[in-house]
């Protein structure tokens, strides 16, 4: 479930230095719940939503410290236990995860700290994205870890999924029905690229990641090609028709520095107004 969420996080733009010039960040969830993370210099406080951490009816101070690698912010929260999030976002959306060593809560959130954001009633921009359908051609299992499809509905809990077939993925791909109770049509996706892991960062750049893709929708309804960048950070992709089914099919990729497996974190369907 997504929950309405008041972040304001204020960073230093360059990961381990210190400049006088500061990143502010503000994005809002969908639900009622009026938690809130403010970042300022190293301290923080904040009102949680997390399962397990102090609910939001309690406010916390304290301090924390991050490290900003590949683009994407880990942010450990001095707290007991240790609280731990990541943030990934683009200039129309965030996405947080914060997560103990027992329990994890993440959720899309749209950006509002940015003039030129996108204009839309948050009810309407996204749903529960959990009972949506998705398979693939192939999944990787390794040490009893299967990582499947499925995992593309939320960032971290589960790992991303990794496609299964030998060599590179070329011509792999993902079948995503987004027709369901709350879902009827969307008009775009939010992707994050690659393995993106809280405890490992490095295995972001030691996998493959998507490079291009083809995007199919409701069975050849449209046909585009798309390049992805090199990041785990959200990246927005507009359809030209609103559809309800989508395929998408690995056609290049960004060579990993230790395994020959693609990854994809997250896919998360959107309905945007038109532009």
């Amino acid at each position: 479930m997504l929950h309405k969420i008041m972040f304001f996080l204020i960073f230093f733009s360059i990961a381990h230095v210190f400049p006088e010039e500061i990143e502010k960040f503000s994005f809002l969830g969908v639900d009622a719940v009026d938690a809130y993370y403010e970042f300022n210099n190293n301290n923080v406080r904040f009102k949680s939503f997390a399962v397990g951490l102090p609910q939001s009816e309690e406010e916390v101070k304290t301090t924390y410290k991050f490290a900003l690698i590949n683009g994407a912010y880990y942010i450990t929260i001095n707290h007991t236990p240790v609280i731990k999030a990541l943030l990934l976002y683009n200039d129309d959306f965030g996405y947080v995860s914060i997560y103990d060593p027992v329990h994890t809560e993440s959720g899309l959130l749209i950006r509002h700290d940015l003039p030129n954001r996108i204009r839309v009633n948050r009810h309407d921009a996204f749903h529960d994205f959990s009972n949506v359908k998705i398979s693939a051609s192939s999944f990787l299992t390794e040490n009893n870890i299967k990582y499947a499809a499925d995992n593309l509905k939320m960032s971290i809990k589960d790992g991303p999924w990794v496609e299964g077939a030998s060599g590179s993925g070329i011509g792999e791909f993902i079948e995503i029905d987004y027709k369901t109770d709350f879902i009827k049509e969307i008009n775009g996706i939010v992707i994050s690229n690659g393995f993106v892991s809280a405890n490992n960062p490095d295995l972001f750049i030691k996998n493959n990641r998507v490079k291009k893709i083809l995007i199919e929708g409701d069975d050849g309804r449209f046909r585009n090609e798309y390049e992805i960048l090199d990041t785990p950070n959200l990246q927005t992709i507009r359809f030209p028709v609103n559809i309800s089914k989508i395929k998408i099919t690995i056609l290049d990729i960004y060579k990993g520095t230790t395994w020959d497996d693609t990854c994809i974190n997250m896919i998360i369907g959107i309905k945007l107004p038109t532009q």
